[in-house]
């Protein structure tokens, strides 16, 4: 069985949630390309990323704007609070950390958190293979499995953000995400058993 890897850069966005039960410390990641090699300790403003239509976007702005998407999920105590840039040796998982940069991108939502909620979007990508994006501790309860387009704006506007033509997300195939699929909001389990189970 073929193994697809992380890279060749990867963003990891750190953010907080604040669930009735105390303040939960998570991270999603995704995967792109830049335009050059930069070095560890780099000003990350400098930096620019490939998009999927052509051309390429300064990395800093497009994940302050995927992130503003992100935050329509979260209340106001929800606050994505850095984002990190790492670079992976090829076909493996051993990765060199780059750059780290503050967002300070509070929730904008008016709904309250769901305890151990989990929402999940997923994108075909060029390539053929799927790329998801995870959120955990979201203001969604569990719902079956809806195809793009939904009916809920927020879930749309980020499935367009995240796959349109200006998108810098990569799968682990190598494929820029092209299509959203599916959202699935529900309950993660392992998040549930470490509160109930401590």
């Amino acid at each position: 069985m073929a193994i697809n890897y992380p890279g060749p850069y990867e963003v990891r966005v750190q953010y907080t949630a604040l669930p009735a039960s105390g303040l939960k410390a998570h991270e999603f990641r995704f995967s792109c390309s830049l335009t050059t090699t930069p070095v560890p300790g780099v000003d990350p403003t400098t930096l620019n990323a490939h998009q999927r239509g052509g051309g390429n976007t300064n990395l800093v702005q497009k994940v302050e704007d995927l992130v503003t998407f992100c935050a329509e999920l979260y209340p106001a105590t929800g606050d994505f609070n850095t984002a990190e840039l790492w670079e992976y040796d090829p076909g493996t998982f051993n990765a060199t950390w780059i750059a780290t940069w503050t967002l300070g991108i509070p929730g904008t939502s008016g709904s309250p958190i769901i305890e151990d909620s989990q929402t999940i979007f997923t994108f075909r990508t060029t390539a053929g293979g799927i790329v998801k994006l995870d959120l955990r501790n979201t203001i969604h309860s569990s719902i079956a499995t809806v195809p793009f387009p939904t009916s809920n704006s927020d879930w749309n506007d980020i499935g367009a953000e995240f796959s349109d033509e200006f998108t810098i997300v990569l799968g682990r195939d190598g494929g820029f995400a092209v299509v959203p699929l599916n959202a699935l909001a529900g309950t993660n389990e392992r998040d549930f058993k470490k509160r109930l189970r401590p």
